[in-house]
């Protein structure tokens, strides 16, 4: 769940924070999540 809200984030939609029990995505997996969606984060960012 908490990948969902960094993708958010990410391509500018924003989510807030995830409810308790969730905490943010750390920063490594930020990282890794930004690589995988690359190309997809880039293109979503530029149409929005």
């Amino acid at each position: 769940m908490q990948s969902v809200y960094a993708a958010a984030e990410m391509t500018g939609y924003g989510a807030g924070n995830p409810r308790r029990p969730l905490a943010r995505l750390s920063a490594s997996k930020k990282d890794a999540l930004q690589s995988a969606l690359g190309e997809l984060v880039e293109r979503e960012r530029f149409a929005a």
